[in-house]
């Protein structure tokens, strides 16, 4: 693809309205709200920050890397280890579910698109062996496949989980509109710091910690009034 179309599908992935199902889960945002650990501004700004460093980065950014290095090398079967292995290090069974609904919708949603001979192939794999593919190895496979340059579709990554969690923020009540997008703009250092945690680790080193949240997100099913399905 030229730059004019690796950038097109560069705004296509990291659209907040891409019909994927991202906006029926809060990632963790919710049940600390209702819980009243997380009420007011400024505790958003420090829960996204967190979960940039310590959970999205060192986890889904490291799988993004890794999927555009290995679509880049034609290693098909590396990326579905991968996908495998970013399954295993998801110990939530509703961000697992999240996670590989939301690939799937992705795969689907671009089978109408001729971004590369190889990443229809890889797609093709998928449907045949009707197994999940996360979402981190689909954007991290696609952007490849679409030319879009490592760094700058890690950042997007990191980028689109910030603004997931601000929108999220916003249903919930805690944030205004207006300052979810001030927070967004104000949040660039962490999502370039948080982009370079993930370029830098290898494999070995994926892995999400952010264990207070994940306990308050088990829960989060068995309570009433939720506004999110996980």
């Amino acid at each position: 693809m030229n730059s004019s179309s690796a950038l097109q599908v560069l705004l296509h992935l990291s659209d907040s309205a891409l019909p994927i199902g991202r906006l029926a889960h809060s990632f963790g945002l919710e049940p600390l709200v209702m819980s009243a650990l997380i009420d007011c501004e400024e505790a958003v700004h420090d829960y996204l920050v967190s979960k940039l460093r310590d959970c999205i980065a060192p986890l889904d950014g490291v799988a993004v890397s890794w999927s555009h290095r290995y679509l880049c090398q034609g290693d098909l079967p590396a990326i579905h280890t991968l996908d495998e292995l970013v399954t295993c290090r998801k110990p939530v069974p509703s961000m697992r579910a999240a996670s590989e609904n939301c690939g799937r919708e992705l795969l689907r949603l671009l089978a109408d698109i001729p971004i590369s001979p190889d990443f229809a192939l890889f797609s093709d794999q998928v449907r045949l062996k009707k197994c999940g593919v996360n979402l981190s190895v689909v954007i991290g496979s696609a952007s490849a496949a679409a030319g879009i340059g490592l760094r700058d579709c890690v950042v997007m990554e990191m980028r689109s989980a910030a603004s997931g969690l601000l929108s999220a923020a916003v249903r919930l009540g805690t944030l205004s509109a207006s300052n979810a997008q001030s927070m967004l703009w104000q949040l660039g250092g962490s999502i370039e710091e948080a982009a370079d945690i993930a370029l830098s680790l290898e494999l070995e080193a994926m892995a999400g910690w952010l264990p207070d949240a994940d306990a308050y997100y088990l829960k989060h099913k068995q309570l009433l009034g939720r506004n999110f399905g996980s």
